[in-house]
Parts: C-alpha cells; sequence; structure tokens
C-alpha cells in the first residue's frame, strides 16, 4: 500500500545526509502574503509540494485583509513577508491578533537581527523564516505548526 508521506534528505549534525519521511500537510490551509511576485510563485510551489489542502496568495497586506474578509475560516496558517509597502507584514500581524490570537503566523524576512526577531515574537508571531529560505527547515516548522494545530486529533 503506497504511503502520501513526502520523503526529504537533510544533513545530521554530522554531515551525513539522511532521510527523513514527514507526511503531508493536508489540513494546513495558508494564506501566503508577499510582495514579490517570484517569491510567491517558489514559495507556493514548496507549500503545495508540502502536500498543504490550500494556498491562496495575496500580493500585499490590504489584499490579504480583503480576503479574509470574504473566506477566513478557510485559512488556518498565514505566511507572511515582513517588509512590504502599504500594510507591512507587522501592521497585518496587529490586525491579524486584535481578531484572532491563536492563528499561527509565520513571518518572512531577510531581517535576522536577534532584538527584531524578539519583539516580533513578543508582538505574536509563531514563528520565523529567514530568507534565502531554507526550504527543508521551512518544512519542518510548518510540520510543528501542523502538529501544534492538530494535536488533539492524533
Amino acid at each position: 500500500m503506497k504511503n502520501n508521506f513526502q520523503t526529504t534528505q537533510a544533513e545530521n549534525p554530522s554531515g551525513v545526509l539522511i532521510e527523513e519521511t514527514i507526511p503531508p500537510l493536508a489540513k494546513m490551509n495558508a494564506l501566503l502574503v508577499d510582495d514579490s511576485k517570484t517569491c510567491t510563485k517558489i514559495i507556493a510551489a514548496h507549500l503545495h509540494a508540502y502536500g498543504l489542502g490550500y494556498v491562496h496568495c495575496a500580493s500585499n497586506g490590504q489584499e490579504a485583509l480583503d480576503f479574509l474578509k470574504q473566506s477566513y475560516e478557510r485559512i488556518n496558517i498565514i505566511i507572511c513577508d515582513w517588509v512590504m509597502p502599504g500594510i507591512d507584514g507587522s501592521e497585518l500581524l496587529m490586525r491579524i491578533r486584535a481578531l484572532d490570537s491563536d492563528i499561527p503566523f509565520v513571518m518572512v524576512t531577510s531581517l535576522s537581527n536577534p532584538d527584531f526577531v524578539r519583539q516580533a515574537k513578543k508582538d505574536g508571531v509563531t514563528d520565523y523564516i529567514v530568507k534565502p529560505i531554507d526550504f527543508r527547515l521551512m518544512h519542518r516548522k510548518l510540520y510543528s505548526i501542523h502538529n501544534n494545530m492538530f494535536e488533539k486529533q492524533f
């Protein structure tokens, strides 16, 4: 019987490649927000490859808010670029946290300053991913968030 798990390769601490088997993330329905069309396409392709059930892409914070007004119940995770014109990731996070303190919000950023990351976590970011993106690490982070979201169902 064929399983639907995805096998990826990763380096263990000794530098040896090992295979990891990670179940698909089919219960996750993501809102991906990024002003870069190229980043959006690449990240969305990886999210689909990870097995997410649904991915909606928004090119800015306002578009994300407009989508959420119509389809909030469809989404259970937000993956958002931090630096965008207009409504940036920080403002989008604040608006979402005013309505829902539990929905996972993953920040994608090229800013890796520890003080910045601490402040973002204090403001309610669930996790963060630094650009350039290590997609194996992103997969593991999403899998961890998935397990936290659905642990009662396992």
